[in-house]
């Protein structure tokens, strides 16, 4: 019988669970969608037990599909949404999780970014910003002190996955940068500035490297997700580094363009180099002794599902239908010129994604598929968005770029 690694992937819009067969290389990925409750003061709540549970229906389905039996998988490992937030208490019990989209902290960030910006860029690679963890743990400290009396720890979301299935806890470099608080070049937290925000110091966990064996696969977990306990959970990272490292962009001076929500684009370095501008992060790679320089080509993907949704209603897969006609276009859609989800990266200035849509009745060809040249605009500005977020990158590292994945 054949044999399989399995990976679940903690996203923005939906949960996925991985089956690779070792021998074939063959991949099987089963999804299930969900989405996150808006509360009060621009945040969004991530409801970890509709998470749980959707991830052992996934799984389940996964290994019915290819005939698996619970010790027909080797092992377990994680990847999830790196600038999510998981606080729990000493029992594990969650006090509050939160997608990349929250936004609860914005204002504690924002003041962060006035007072102190350049001075947390140069230590962690990453100008402050709302959708980091210390933004959020500034919110608590304010407006949910109780909560934060009660915290333990605070987690990246594939940390926590990696909890729930090993009860062990950890943070994993390429997810720890994330965080804001993440000393980058010496690969540890930074002490001295959580102590200098009066953030409890014990929320940090331990950190451990991607590849390495957190844990043994409980049996709970094992139970819910039809596995055989006592497999090895295996620490995994931050989805976009996951990405780089499928691609295969692991070597200096390549680089990965990962299309999802938004659209990281990330060369790989050999060192912890800080970009003088502050446009943009510097992060580790799971590839050990590697880091990554990132920007991003703006919300690609969620435009794109946006967009769809409204003038392919009527599609089974609108998206799909969006890129299969646009290519039914011409280059420069007649004229057309959109701005929509394309964006160059200034992780300084960063604000919400606002795009145009630039065309004329006049000009545009009055046919029955027009509708083909819009789909074809929004592609065509993506893709010089990707364009120039790549010159940004190349200039700001002043090296050769190898290859492009």
């Amino acid at each position: 019988m054949a044999q399989y690694l399995m990976g679940l992937d903690l996203g923005g819009t939906k949960g996925r669970c991985l089956l690779l067969n070792v021998e074939s290389s063959e991949a099987l990925c089963v999804f299930r969608p969900w989405q996150h409750r808006m509360t009060a003061e621009m945040g969004y709540d991530l409801d970890t037990d509709m998470v749980w549970r959707l991830f052992g229906e996934a799984a389940r389905e996964a290994m019915a599909k290819v005939n698996a039996r619970p010790h027909d998988v080797l092992a377990v490992s994680t990847t999830g949404m790196r600038h999510g937030s998981v606080v729990v208490d000493v029992r594990g019990d969650v006090l509050l999780a939160a997608p990349t989209r929250d936004a609860r902290g914005a204002m504690h960030g924002l003041q962060l970014a006035a007072e102190r910006g350049r001075e947390f860029h140069e230590r962690t690679g990453h100008f402050p910003a709302p959708l980091f963890t210390v933004s959020r743990l500034l919110w608590m400290a304010q407006a949910a002190p109780e909560l934060l009396c009660r915290a333990h720890a605070v987690l990246g979301l594939s940390d926590w996955l990696a909890y729930r299935l090993s009860g062990t806890m950890m943070a994993e470099p390429s997810v720890a940068s994330a965080s804001g608080l993440f000393e980058v070049r010496e690969r540890q937290w930074a002490d001295d500035l959580i102590r200098s925000l009066e953030l409890p110091r014990h929320l940090f966990s331990e950190v451990a490297s991607s590849g390495t064996i957190l844990g043994s696969l409980s049996k709970d977990a094992a139970a819910h997700l039809g596995l055989r306990p006592g497999i090895p959970v295996v620490v995994g990272g931050g989805d976009t580094q996951c990405g780089l490292l499928g691609a295969g962009a692991i070597a200096p001076g390549e680089i990965g363009i990962i299309a999802g929500s938004t659209m990281p684009l990330q060369c790989v370095i050999e060192r912890g180099f800080i970009d003088p501008e502050a446009r943009l992060w510097t992060s580790h790679h799971v590839v050990r002794g590697c880091w990554t320089l990132e920007s991003n080509g703006g919300p690609s993907g969620d435009m794109i599902d946006w967009l769809a949704g409204v003038i392919y209603s009527g599609s089974a897969d609108p998206a799909a239908a969006l890129l299969a006609e646009a290519s039914q276009s011409v280059v420069g859609a007649e004229g057309i010129v959109s701005t929509l989800g394309a964006e160059i990266f200034d992780a300084s200035h960063l604000r919400l994604s606002v795009g145009h849509l630039t065309l004329s009745p006049m000009l545009v060809p009055d046919d029955s598929s027009r509708r083909r040249h819009v789909s074809r605009a929004v592609v065509e500005g993506l893709a010089f968005a990707a364009r120039s977020n790549l010159e940004l990158l190349q200039k700001a590292q002043n090296g050769p770029l190898q290859s492009i994945r």
